[in-house]
This record gives C-alpha cells, sequence and structure tokens, in this order.
C-alpha cells in the first residue's frame, strides 16, 4: 500500500531485493537461514536515494508516509 501511495505521488519506491533462495533460479537448492532475508524482503521498502534528493524531496516523502501510516 505505501509503495503505491508513492507511486501514486511521482515518488520512486519498490519493495526490497528479493533474496537469492527465493529466485525461481534456485529453486530445489538447500537453503541455511533466509528468514531474515525473506522477512525483510516482505516488509523493506527501499526510498529514493542519491546527491540530487534535496531536503525539499525527502520533506516530501516523509509527509506521504506519514500520512500514508496515520491513514
Amino acid at each position: 500500500m505505501l509503495v503505491e501511495r508513492l507511486s501514486s505521488q511521482g515518488i520512486e519506491a519498490r519493495h526490497g531485493f528479493k533474496p537469492m533462495h527465493l529466485q525461481p533460479v534456485f529453486a530445489g537448492h538447500p537453503v541455511i537461514g533466509g528468514a531474515v532475508a525473506a522477512h525483510h524482503f516482505a516488509t523493506a521498502i527501499s526510498l529514493p536515494t542519491g546527491r540530487h534528493i534535496g531536503v525539499d524531496d525527502i520533506e516530501r516523502i516523509c509527509a506521504v508516509i506519514v500520512e500514508t501510516c496515520a491513514g
């Protein structure tokens, strides 16, 4: 829901990187651990980063996040 809301406001966001053990190419291979990586993938969001992000951008991104989480 948050990723979609950010996107609708022109803010690039996406879910975290898919762990290797969850990628189809590695299906059937043994996995040691992986629970933390799977949890991160299910709950983490990557927000815009880089030197081009200014204070105004950060404040706008934060405002959308707070507004969305507040309901």
